[in-house]
C-alpha cells in the first residue's frame, strides 16, 4: 500500500518523455516530408524527361512525314516522258520560294526550275554539243591569223561562216572577227560584230554560251579602250545577267566571269549581292547533291535517297528519286528547310512545350547541351534515317518542377501548421501538466498541513483528559483545564468547519443566510474571539472601527469567518510584530474592513496566486508558517458572494492590507453615524 502522500508525488519523468515522443514523432515527420519532397522532384524529373521523350518521338515521324510529303511529286515526275515532265516541274517548282530548286537530270544534261534559280550547273551535267566539222571549218582562218598574220584574210574566211545557217558556226566566226576586229584597232566593228555574236544566246561557241563570250569580249575591248562608263555598263549587264543564271556555266567559268566583274565594278557597286551569294549557295547545293549522285560505283543514282549538302559552313537538303536514268531532285537552303521540315515539327511539339533543332549528322552536343540534359534529347541520324540529327530541347523549362514546388510548398505549409498545432498543444500539456504538478504539489502540503492542524488540538485534548481522568488535576484548576479543552475543541471545530465550507464552495453547495448586520458589532465579536487565542501566542489586535450603525446584508456566520481567517493570517506571517489592526470605514455606500499586518508581506509574483486555492506564499516555508493554503480562498468566495471585493496592499517587508469592501444597505437606529 503506498503511502498517502505518494499518490500526489510530482512525476519528475512525465515531461521528459512526452517531450522526447513529440520531438521524436516531429523528427519523423520532418524526414518523411523531406523524403516526399525529393520523391516528388524526382518524378517531376522523369515527367519532364517523358514529355521530351514522347515530344522527340512526335518530331521524328513529323519531320519523316514533311520529308516523304516534299518526295512524294517526284515519284511521279521521274518517271513521266520528257515533253510532259517539263509542264508538272514548273507548276510543281512554283509552289515553292527562291530558296529551293526542283532538279530534273537526264542524258541530255540537267534542267532546273524555275529557270535561273541556279548561276552555274556540275560540270559533268552540261553536255554542250560541238559540231565534228566546227574545228576544220576555222582551220583555214586560223591558219591565216595566227600563222600568217593575214588579218584581212582571215576576215575574209569568216565572213561566209558569219552567214551560214549553222548556229555554232554562226557564233564561232563572229567571235573570231570581232577579235580580230580588235586587233585591227576597228573598235565599233569589233562591238558590232559582238553584239551579233550576243544575239545568239545560248548557243555554244568553243562550249561556251555565245552571250557570256560577247559580253565579256565587249568589256574587255572597252577596257583596252579605256572606255569607263561604256566599261561599268558593260560589266553591269554582265553581273545581272551572271547573278541571273542566264547562261549554263560550269562552277569555274561563273566564278571567272563573275570575279573579273567585279574587278570591272569595283568601287562603284557591291562586290555580291545577297540574293546572288544565295543563288550560289544553292548552285552549290546542286553541285553537291550531283557528286552524290554520281559516286556509286555504277554511276548510277540510287532510286531514292535524301541528305545534307554543306556549303560554305551552310547546309542545304536535297531528296531525290531516279527512274529510267532520270532524276527528279528537290534542293532546298536553310530557309526552305525552316519552313517545309522544322515548321511542321515545331506545330506538333507545341503541345509538348517543346522545340526542335535539325542538326548536321555528324553534330555532337556542346557544353551547353551536355550541361542541360534534362532539358534536351537528341535522335541520332542513323537511330531515325533522316539526314539529320534531331535535338529536342524543352521550351518550358520547370514546367513540371514548379508544379513540383508548389506541391513542395504544400507539404511544407502543411507540416508547419502541424508543427505549430503540436508545439501549441505541446506548450498547452506542458502547462497543463505544470499546472496538475503544482495542484498535487499543493495538495500534499495541504494535507500535510491538515494534518498538523488536526494532530495539534487532537494532542491537547487527549493530554488534557488523560489527566482529567486520572484525577491528577487538583480542584481549583480543573475550570482552567476545561476552557483548553473547549478551546481546542472549538479550533478543531473550526477547521473542520472551513474544510466542510471549503467543499461546499467547490461543489458550489454553500448556501449563505443573509440578514442585516451591524459591522462595527459584528467585527467587535470576531476580535473578542480571535484575542482569546492570539493573547495567548502573544499578539494584540488594535482595532479603529469608523462604520457604526453601518448595515450590510450578509451571512453572518461567513462573514465573520472570513474576516477571522485575515486576522489568522497577518498573525502567521507577522512572527516577529506581534501586533494586528483591524479598521473600518464607510465611504460612498461601500464599507470597507481593512486587516493590516508589519510581516513579511506578499512577493509580486504571488499577488496574482494568493487567493487561489492551496496557494501560498513563497516566504511562508522561510518563517515556518502553517496552513492550508484555503483561508484567502475562502474569504475571496465568501466577500464575492457578498457582492463585495477583496484587495492586497503593500510591499515585500512591510508587512500587508487585506481590504474587503462591501456594499451598505442601511443604517442602524441605535448608533449614531460616525
Amino acid at each position: 500500500m503506498l503511502e498517502p502522500g505518494r499518490w500526489f508525488r510530482a512525476p519528475r519523468h512525465v515531461l521528459t518523455l512526452f517531450l522526447g515522443v513529440t520531438g521524436s514523432l516531429s523528427l519523423a515527420m520532418g524526414g518523411l516530408a523531406w523524403q516526399l519532397i525529393a520523391q516528388d522532384r524526382a518524378l517531376a524529373a522523369r515527367r519532364t524527361q517523358e514529355r521530351l521523350d514522347n515530344a522527340a518521338d512526335a518530331a521524328v515521324a513529323a519531320v519523316r512525314h514533311a520529308v516523304d510529303d516534299l518526295a512524294l511529286p517526284l515519284e511521279s515526275l521521274a518517271a513521266l516522258a520528257s515533253g510532259a515532265t517539263e509542264a508538272r516541274v514548273a507548276r510543281l517548282a512554283a509552289a515553292f520560294d527562291d530558296d529551293a530548286v526542283v532538279v530534273l537530270a537526264t542524258e541530255r544534261g540537267v534542267d532546273a526550275f524555275p529557270p535561273g534559280r541556279l548561276v552555274f550547273y556540275p560540270a559533268a551535267a552540261l553536255q554542250r554539243e560541238r559540231a565534228a566539222t566546227t574545228g576544220r571549218a576555222f582551220a583555214p582562218g586560223e591558219e591565216l591569223e595566227f600563222q600568217r598574220r593575214d588579218l584581212a584574210g582571215a576576215l575574209r574566211a569568216f565572213e561566209p561562216l558569219a552567214a551560214s545557217a549553222n548556229p555554232q558556226l554562226r557564233a564561232g566566226a563572229l567571235l573570231r572577227m570581232a577579235r580580230i576586229h580588235a586587233q585591227l584597232r576597228r573598235p565599233d566593228r569589233a562591238l558590232h560584230a559582238y553584239d551579233a555574236l550576243a544575239a545568239l544566246g545560248s548557243t555554244t561557241s568553243d562550249e561556251l554560251p555565245a552571250g557570256v563570250l560577247a559580253r565579256y569580249g565587249r568589256c574587255v575591248l572597252l577596257d583596252d579602250l579605256g572606255r569607263r562608263a561604256d566599261l561599268d555598263r558593260e560589266a553591269g549587264l554582265l553581273a545581272r545577267e551572271l547573278d541571273r543564271g542566264t547562261w549554263r556555266l560550269t562552277r569555274a567559268e561563273y566564278e571567272f566571269y563573275a570575279e573579273r566583274a567585279r574587278e570591272w565594278l569595283r568601287g562603284t557597286t557591291p562586290s555580291v549581292s545577297g540574293a546572288a551569294a544565295h543563288r550560289e549557295r544553292l548552285s552549290a547545293a546542286v553541285e553537291g547533291a550531283w557528286m552524290a549522285w554520281s559516286a556509286t560505283a555504277d554511276g548510277v543514282a540510287p532510286p531514292a535517297g535524301t541528305r545534307l549538302v554543306r556549303v560554305d559552313g551552310v547546309e542545304a537538303f536535297a531528296t531525290w528519286r531516279s527512274a529510267g536514268g532520270r532524276i527528279a531532285a528537290l534542293v532546298g537552303g536553310p530557309r526552305f528547310i525552316e519552313a517545309r521540315v522544322a515548321a511542321p515539327a515545331h506545330a506538333v511539339l507545341a503541345r509538348y512545350r517543346a522545340g526542335v533543332v535539325l542538326a548536321a549528322p555528324d553534330r555532337r552536343a556542346g557544353g551547353d547541351a551536355r550541361a542541360n540534359r534534362d532539358r534536351l534529347v537528341q535522335r541520332a541520324a542513323a537511330e531515325t534515317r533522316l539526314p539529320w540529327s534531331l535535338e529536342v530541347v524543352d521550351t518550358a523549362p520547370g514546367t513540371e518542377l514548379m508544379a513540383a514546388r508548389a506541391r513542395s510548398r504544400i507539404v511544407i505549409a502543411g507540416l508547419v501548421v502541424v508543427g505549430l498545432f503540436v508545439l501549441a498543444g505541446s506548450a498547452l500539456i506542458v502547462r497543463a501538466v505544470n499546472r496538475e504538478m503544482e495542484v498535487s504539489r499543493l495538495q500534499a502540503d495541504f494535507v500535510a498541513a491538515v494534518s498538523h492542524d488536526f494532530r495539534t488540538p487532537l494532542t491537547s485534548i487527549r493530554q488534557v483528559s488523560e489527566l482529567l481522568l486520572d484525577g491528577r488535576v487538583p480542584e481549583d484548576r480543573r475550570q482552567e483545564y476545561y476552557r483548553m479543552q473547549h478551546r481546542d475543541s472549538a479550533r478543531l471545530q473550526r477547521l473542520v468547519e472551513s474544510l466542510l465550507d471549503f467543499r461546499r464552495m467547490e461543489s458550489g453547495a454553500r448556501e449563505y443566510r443573509f440578514e442585516p448586520v451591524e459591522i462595527t458589532q459584528l467585527v467587535a465579536a470576531v476580535v473578542d474571539e480571535f484575542s482569546v487565542d492570539a493573547v495567548a501566542s502573544g499578539y494584540h489586535v488594535e482595532t479603529a472601527l469608523e462604520s457604526n450603525g453601518v448595515v450590510v446584508s450578509a451571512d453572518r456566520e461567513a462573514l465573520g469567518r472570513a474576516i477571522w481567517n485575515l486576522l489568522d493570517n497577518a498573525a502567521k506571517y507577522s512572527p516577529h510584530y506581534k501586533t494586528v489592526w483591524l479598521t473600518t470605514a464607510a465611504r460612498e455606500g461601500r464599507v470597507e474592513i481593512a486587516v493590516r499586518d508589519r510581516g513579511v508581506g506578499v512577493p509580486a509574483q504571488d499577488r496574482e496566486r494568493i487567493f487561489d486555492k492551496f496557494a501560498r506564499g513563497t516566504n511562508a516555508a522561510a518563517i515556518g508558517a502553517r496552513g492550508t493554503g484555503l483561508g484567502l480562498a475562502m474569504v475571496r468566495h465568501t466577500v464575492s458572494a457578498h457582492r463585495g471585493s477583496i484587495r492586497l496592499d503593500g510591499a515585500p517587508g512591510g508587512g500587508s492590507t487585506f481590504t474587503i469592501t462591501l456594499p451598505v444597505t442601511g443604517r442602524s437606529s441605535r448608533c449614531p453615524a460616525s
